[in-house]
């Protein structure tokens, strides 16, 4: 336990120290500049694979937000005018910003682990584009399959009074979130990482991810964003919670680099008695 408070303690300290909370915004920046190219893909594939898939997503935004509908119905029928150059402009900033949110989170990793250089520029760019469309779906499900499964439920009417089905989403979503940081933490840094280090850090980030969803919920529902910001209110609630989950993923890390530092404190205690 005293170990655990001692790494807890010098995490904290990690974390201010290395800029973690300047890092996690550029985290968050790039991330939003990734999530709105990434939508229009996946509504292209949608539209594309999905019958009738322009009423689905109506319906769907009908349930969820109603007063919403005419202004995504005017989005859908823009959107669907000018598909395929919508669809290419759309590829084109998604590698380019997932590019960013990926170099940005290495060079995260790398100040966290002492790193002196990081990866050569084409070696960043490769394993940008061949992690951004693994992490960045996974993600996506993991935020959105509580949400989509109670939306899906309340239309089919289907009741689930023991709310078992909510429940199991929610570990779901835990479960690939530690997938997901366990992959960044081992093979992100220009440094050998071990299974350990990252599945440490995984599990920092599986234990705060829940409990800072919840208080950022608590917080949305308390404070209303669309009374100051207007129109802006969406894009910076997801903004503050990309800073929320690029935080504890840096702490996360920290957090496994001051027990592998404990460890090796101990080790050299014992050697040199």
């Amino acid at each position: 336990m005293e170990r655990l408070i001692s790494a807890f303690r010098e995490a904290t300290v990690g974390f201010a120290r290395d800029g973690c909370a300047f890092h996690a915004q550029s985290i968050a920046f790039n991330a939003i500049f990734a999530l709105f190219p990434l939508m229009v893909l996946i509504l292209s594939a949608a539209t594309l694979v999905l019958p009738d898939s322009e009423r689905r997503t109506l319906a769907f935004f009908d349930t969820l937000a109603p007063t919403l509908h005419n202004y995504v119905a005017t989005n859908l029928e823009t959107y669907i005018y000018g598909r395929g150059i919508s669809s290419l402009v759309a590829l084109a900033f998604l590698l380019w910003s997932g590019k960013n949110l990926f170099m940005g989170l290495a060079y995260s990793l790398d100040r966290a682990l002492n790193v002196p250089t990081g990866r050569p520029l084409l070696n960043n760019l490769a394993l940008s584009f061949v992690m951004l469309p693994v992490t960045g779906i996974l993600l996506i499900v993991a935020i959105a399959l509580p949400i989509v499964l109670s939306v899906s439920f309340h239309v089919a009417g289907i009741h689930d009074p023991r709310r078992v089905t909510h429940i199991l989403a929610y570990l779901i979503s835990i479960a690939i979130v530690f997938v997901v940081a366990v992959v960044l933490y081992r093979w992100l840094p220009n440094t050998l990482v071990s299974w350990g280090f990252a599945l440490r850090g995984a599990a920092i980030v599986c234990i705060a991810w829940p409990v800072v969803q919840y208080a950022f919920a608590q917080y949305v529902i308390h404070v209303n964003f669309s009374y100051v910001y207007g129109a802006l209110s969406a894009p910076l609630v997801l903004l503050l919670w990309f800073y929320c989950i690029g935080s504890i993923f840096l702490f996360g890390a920290e957090y496994s680099v001051a027990w592998r530092n404990r460890i090796s404190a101990s080790s050299s205690r014992i050697g040199g008695g």
